[in-house]
């Protein structure tokens, strides 16, 4: 089964709000939501153990349900809670859609913001693999994190171990780095780098940020030119440090975000958000 965020943790961790209903603030209630966008106004919300998208007015605090049904993993395209989904862990704003990583079926999905149609953008459901391509003649091994510069998607393929890449206008998928299926933490050009278990993504001014889950850093890919590089951390060498570039250790982190020239991440099994300043 594709990565899911967590899996189900004991017992002793679940809190007694897990739930799926909407409502106003505090009677709300998800179930591990893992991935967030905005546009200023709502937060929309992969709610990756209900199976669902979420929305959630800024001003109001009020959530609803934007699509999928909760509680019902699958997949299916529709409208509204005619669509299913099956653990989606990766959400970007692009215009009026939301793009999704639907992890468990293996695809890149579309919902409209002005109908709540869900539509497939690349990928086939539920048969996972490895080709590039067009739209649903690619294949995706348990996609995760999920980003943009307004052109093009973004993807962490995690269970093949590379970065992708799909041009909106067109769903047309290419490899942009990493060797598919081969786990490392070789830097490089291309197909000539490697990543174990890529997951959450941030493109920011012409580079992009990569929580390089099991080689415990964050690597920079430069879409560009494909190049790939250490960004903070050492290839292999978890821990907690403090420190600049090399000098920092990280324990499976699997989320980034930044504002300007600092880097968040979510430093996940050492429980911490970290900030890196970029030079």
């Amino acid at each position: 089964m594709p990565p899911a965020p967590f899996g189900n943790p004991p017992d002793p961790w679940r809190p007694a709000g897990e739930g799926s209903a909407d409502g106003k603030g505090g009677a709300a209630s998800f179930r591990f939501p893992s991935a967030l966008a905005t546009d200023g106004v709502s937060v929309f919300v992969c709610d990756t153990g209900n199976n669902t998208i979420r929305g959630i007015r800024i001003d109001t605090t009020e959530v609803v349900t934007l699509a999928g049904a909760p509680g019902q993993a699958g997949f299916r395209d529709g409208t509204g809670p005619e669509a299913l989904f099956y653990e989606p862990n990766g959400i970007v704003l692009v215009g009026r859609a939301l793009y999704i990583t639907d992890t468990g079926n293996n695809v890149v999905r579309r919902l409209s913001l002005e109908d709540g149609a869900v539509t497939v953008t690349a990928g086939s459901p539920l048969e996972g693999g490895y080709r590039d391509g067009l739209g649903r003649a690619a294949r995706f091994n348990g996609p995760t994190g999920l980003s943009t510069d307004g052109e093009r998607l973004y993807v962490a393929d995690t269970e093949n171990h590379v970065i992708r890449q799909i041009e909106i206008s067109t769903g047309r998928v290419t490899t942009l780095a990493g060797n598919p299926g081969e786990r490392g933490g070789r830097n490089g050009k291309g197909r000539a780098a490697s990543f174990n278990s890529p997951r959450g993504l941030y493109f920011n001014e012409g580079e992009l940020f990569v929580a390089d889950r099991w080689n415990h850093v964050i690597r920079v890919v430069i879409p560009a030119t494909g190049e790939v590089r250490v960004f903070a951390g050492e290839v292999g060498r978890p821990g907690s440090d403090e420190g600049a570039g090399a000098e920092a250790r990280f324990y499976q982190p699997f989320a980034v975000a930044g504002i300007g020239d600092t880097i968040f991440v979510a430093d996940t099994y050492n429980h911490k958000i970290r900030s890196v300043i970029r030079n």
